[in-house]
């Protein structure tokens, strides 16, 4: 039982993660800083560990619109990071 539990838990963490990062990928042009914010609070609330979130987000950053903003996502990190901690 206990394994069937814990086959549920990643089953939804990782679709959880997946639909956070789906939204991101579709975020309308304008709506980048916001998005970009809530795709952190989706993945921690989903119970990715903060290193795996930062990361992620790093990588993440690339779906951003623009050179110009990839650059202000990847900049915005660290300040995103220390709001997580406020909010966990």
């Amino acid at each position: 039982i206990e394994s069937e539990k814990q086959k549920h838990h990643r089953q939804n963490y990782e679709e959880r993660v997946g639909a956070a990062i789906e939204r991101w990928h579709g975020h309308p042009k304008g709506s980048g800083n916001q998005a970009f914010f809530e795709l952190a609070v989706a993945l921690a609330s989903a119970g990715m560990e903060r290193s795996e979130i930062k990361e992620t987000l790093y990588a993440e950053a690339e779906y951003a619109h623009g050179t110009e903003s990839k650059r202000d996502r990847r900049t915005a990190i660290p300040h995103i990071m220390s709001k997580l901690r406020c909010a966990a």
